[in-house]
């Protein structure tokens, strides 16, 4: 076959994730295409694969590893519910029928489904609590229908169908039935109509007209209806040729289910019954009426019809996020709550952060606003919170969250290899801005301190600010990450900036772009004096240098006397922080006679080889524990109480330019860290009296040694980083960062 690009299958829990598992394997037997198949939550898809079967379509945002052509499959939300529930009575899957219930962490499976294992340990705690000792099945088993469909949909269905509402990318295209629910069959050119960019079948669904033209909607209704016809259609959208597609659907015709016998559809337990649609057979009009007032959005986007129309009360767009009405109360239209009491009046300022990337109670855009909130609240000035659309509930509920922004700035919405991420940055600018616009109620006189994570940010905000024109408020930018570049040493000993990739130029392209009537109100900021310099250079603004908002979080008392030294490697793990020499640091240190112990912590999991390296070695060594999978506040808590040292084995030329928020965790916590020689987490490290532990070099041997001479003299370093503690809280913190921020423009504070 010709190079084609990567095919990705999309399901959700009974949206024919087994179907698609059976017809692609046939597929790709016949091609000679590899196939593989991920369950839970996924960062980072292997790049070998033809085919990629996503059972669970959790996704990060840079999960495309090459070009791709995907499809996701959907199927009416009702329907979802009630087969999850039919299913989960009588299925033998291992997480449904658990019965060991031991919340230690790390909580996995079958303790829980693949689809949490990403979910905070929090909530997975909570959840075995709320089992009550009984495996899920018994739970749905001992009750009737009516209560046992509303476990489920408290339950798993709940999170499968809050997992659709939160995805991030509009398809280009989809393949659906007409919306006329009363016409029994439909012929292919009624069940499929053309896209209107070619040949391929389908109908636009594009919100706000930002489309991903890889991306195709199928509907599995689309499938019962004429099966060939829908199977041709997908793999024509995956690139195949008439010839091949037509092939590709005489192979599948052996997994239609209109065309099994009895006894083949009686022996299939993933099959309930020929019927697709059995929720208006299970469901009572009042559960109807209940579901669609909940979930109407999620029906209606997936292109379905309601029965109650008139009873639900979610818009069919996209939500804007309110703020302060003539009411002065705080409050949006969609899925958040309220977010400020009715008796409490908003300050004559108002105070907006927002972030884009804001979405689970986990990770550095997490702790930057909880931070920000507290530091800003004893200022005086109470902190409204726009976060990303679909954020946890544990968000929306802490910090007062207000869903707002479609997509992650990060978002690739084209994997086209060579202007792909210019395509990119403008369709989620444009989003972003168009988001910010449907925000009311932000005044010229208030203050918005808005979190950018990408060119794309920068771009969509001071768009929207333009488009304001007298009545834009001021806003401080913060900028946080890394900017796309790398470090280099010159000959004479100066370290220099060089962009890798193209988010640098993107970065420059985002400055030049910003109006000059936007920068009279308009601040950059930072919290390292490495972005400050390279921030300046990319944007040709200024960017000042403000306090960093992390304060100590560990409860940790100190190490005691006689015990082993717990190492820790931690954190969102890949290539430049030195993951992959991991594996054989912690090899040859277990190798000593050191009292150690190693905790290994990767909030990704996206880096396999070293992460199954280090899970074969675990399993022989009892000192050494690896554990996977995004933590909440509480967890990451826990994660610095275990550790006594840190060790950042990140790649020295690209920190010689860049800073760590793990190397600021320890310095905050007052946990003595290892760090790469002449690099700016050196000179942090300096700058607060402990910069002492380094390795000259980003190798195995130099960071091994450099480990082994920190424990042989851990009483030395724990002094070092106690008094770094004391240096770090003196000027760093929630509220000395609020005041930094509100000093950007006096009047404010």
């Amino acid at each position: 076959m010709p190079d084609r690009p990567q095919f990705v299958v999309c399901t959700y829990h009974k949206t024919g994730t087994v179907l698609f598992h059976s017809i692609m394997t046939s597929v790709a037997a016949r091609f000679g295409l590899r196939i593989g198949e991920y369950f839970g939550h996924v960062e980072r898809i292997d790049p070998t694969l033809d085919i990629v079967l996503l059972a669970h379509s959790l996704v990060g945002p840079n999960f495309a590893s090459r070009p791709y052509r995907a499809i996701r499959v959907v199927r009416d939300p009702r329907d979802i519910w009630v087969s999850s529930y039919l299913y989960h009575l009588r299925c033998r899957e291992a997480w449904c029928t658990n019965t060991h219930f031991d919340p230690t962490p790390p909580i996995a499976y079958p303790q829980v489904d693949y689809s949490f294992q990403h979910y905070p340990e929090a909530w997975k705690q909570q959840y075995l609590s709320a089992l009550g000792n009984r495996s899920y099945q018994q739970n749905l088993r001992e009750r009737d229908r009516d209560s046992g469909l509303a476990f489920e949909l408290e339950g798993y269905s709940g999170c499968t169908l809050a997992a659709i509402r939160g995805w991030q990318l509009p398809a280009g295209r989809s393949l659906w039935l007409p919306p006329e629910p009363d016409r029994p069959t439909h012929s292919p050119e009624q069940a499929i109509v053309r896209h209107a960019a070619g040949e391929l079948r389908g109908t636009i669904a594009a919100t706000r007209g930002l489309v991903c033209d890889e991306l195709m909607l199928v509907q599995l209704e689309s499938l019962r209806a004429d099966f060939d016809a829908a199977v041709v259609a997908i793999f024509s959208h995956f690139g195949f040729s008439q010839s091949e597609s037509a092939e590709a659907a005489e192979l599948a015709r052996v997994h239609d289910i209109a065309r099994m016998s009895d006894s083949q559809v009686a022996g299939n337990t993933h099959i309930h019954s020929r019927a697709v649609s059995k929720w208006r057979e299970v469901l009572s009009p009042e559960q109807v009426k209940s579901f669609e007032h909940r979930y109407g959005d999620v029906i209606v986007a997936l292109g379905y019809q309601l029965e109650f129309p008139d009873h639900s009360q979610r818009d069919t767009t996209p939500p804007p996020a309110r703020m302060v009405p003539p009411s002065d109360k705080l409050f949006t239209s969609g899925t958040s709550p309220v977010a400020t009491s009715p008796d409490t009046r908003s300050p004559a300022v108002k105070l907006i952060y927002c972030d884009p990337a804001l979405r689970t109670p986990a990770g550095h855009s997490f702790t930057f606003g909880r931070c920000y909130q507290e530091g800003f609240h004893a200022a005086g000035h109470p902190m409204v919170t726009l976060a990303q659309r679909g954020a946890d509930a544990s968000i929306t509920a802490e910090m007062q969250a207000l869903a707002a922004f479609r997509l992650c700035p990060s978002s690739r919405t084209s994997a086209d290899p060579l202007c792909g991420p210019t395509k990119s940055y403008l369709d989620v600018s444009q989003v972003i801005a168009e988001d910010l616009a449907a925000v009311n109620g932000i005044g010229r006189d208030d203050l918005m301190v808005f979190d950018a994570s990408s060119p794309a940010a920068v771009t969509g905000l001071t768009r929207w600010m333009h488009a304001r024109g007298r009545d834009c408020p001021r806003v401080v930018v913060t900028l946080h990450n890394a900017a796309g570049v790398t470090g280099r040493k010159s000959a004479d000993g100066k370290i220099e900036a060089v962009p890798v990739g193209s988010e640098a130029a993107l970065y420059r392209l985002a400055g030049l772009s910003i109006p000059a009537a936007v920068s009279r109100r308009l601040a950059f900021v930072t919290t390292y004096d490495c972005y400050a310099a390279v921030y300046t250079e990319l944007l040709r603004h200024p960017v000042q240098r403000v306090p960093h908002p992390v304060a100590a979080v560990s409860h940790r008392s100190g190490r005691a006397a006689g015990s082993p030294v717990v190492i820790g490697f931690i954190g969102a793990q890949q290539p430049r922080k030195g993951f992959g020499l991991v594996p054989e640091i912690a090899r040859r240190l277990l190798q000593t006679s050191l009292p150690i112990g190693i905790l290994v912590q990767d909030s990704f999991a996206g880096m396999r080889e070293p992460l199954a390296a280090l899970t074969t070695l675990a399993s022989t060594e009892p000192r050494l524990t690896v554990q996977t999978g995004p933590v909440d506040r509480q967890g990451w808590q826990e994660i610095l109480d275990r550790c006594d040292l840190l060790v950042a084995a990140y790649d020295q030329q690209f920190f010689r330019v860049n800073g760590s928020g793990i190397v600021t965790d320890a310095l905050a916590n007052g946990i003595p860290i290892i760090v790469p020689a002449e690099t700016t987490l050196a000179a942090l490290l300096h700058q607060h009296g402990c910069g002492t532990a380094t390795f000259p070099s980003s190798t195995v041997d130099a960071v091994t040694r450099a480990v082994a001479e920190a424990v042989e003299r851990y009483d030395e370093h724990c002094g070092a980083a106690r008094r770094g503690r004391e240096s770090w809280a003196k000027t760093n913190g929630p509220v000395a960062a609020a005041r930094g921020v509100l000093n950007c423009f006096p009047a404010v504070g």
